[in-house]
């Protein structure tokens, strides 16, 4: 329920709460949920975006282990994530993750983006390819939130 703020109301030095309401994705395909800015809008099934912040998510199948995938994000030949990177092992959903986070000089058109890497426990099969790894771009300002709501189901067979 909306309660508007009487400004007249207020005291100097007075903190007001504004809370951000959150919305579940669910995409039943990769296994997994989250919950994201409710204003956000459907840019795609694999991405939203708002005035404020925005994700996509994608799938990849990969032999190389999640320390070496996190390094070829990080530090792909265009600098995504700036010149000096930032990799941080995780556990997210109870999983192997790992953070790339970026450096002081990432590009401004990359909008603080960020990058959680999470490996399928036993993989993902869609249509008889088997996927490893899940990974969710996401502003920094958003990144621990939706990391923290982030669910991943059982993901023997699809």
């Amino acid at each position: 329920m909306f309660h508007p703020i009487d400004t007249n109301a207020l005291l100097s030095g007075q903190t007001i709460n504004i809370s951000k309401s959150w919305s579940k994705y669910i995409n039943t395909l990769y296994n997994i949920s989250f919950m994201y800015p409710t204003p956000w809008a459907k840019i795609n099934s694999l991405h939203y975006a708002g005035i404020d912040g925005y994700f996509r998510i994608s799938i990849m199948k990969s032999e190389m282990a999640l320390e070496d995938i996190c390094k070829s994000e990080a530090y792909h030949k265009l600098q995504p994530y700036g010149s000096n990177p930032k990799i941080v092992s995780d556990m997210t959903s109870g999983l192997d993750a790992c953070l790339v986070l970026p450096s002081a000089d990432q590009p401004t058109d990359m909008k603080r983006q960020t990058a959680l890497i999470v490996k399928y426990p036993k993989g993902l099969e869609i249509d008889r390819q088997t996927y490893s790894h899940f990974i969710l771009w996401t502003d920094m300002e958003h990144l621990d939130h939706i990391k923290n709501s982030l669910t991943i189901e059982n993901c023997e067979i699809v």
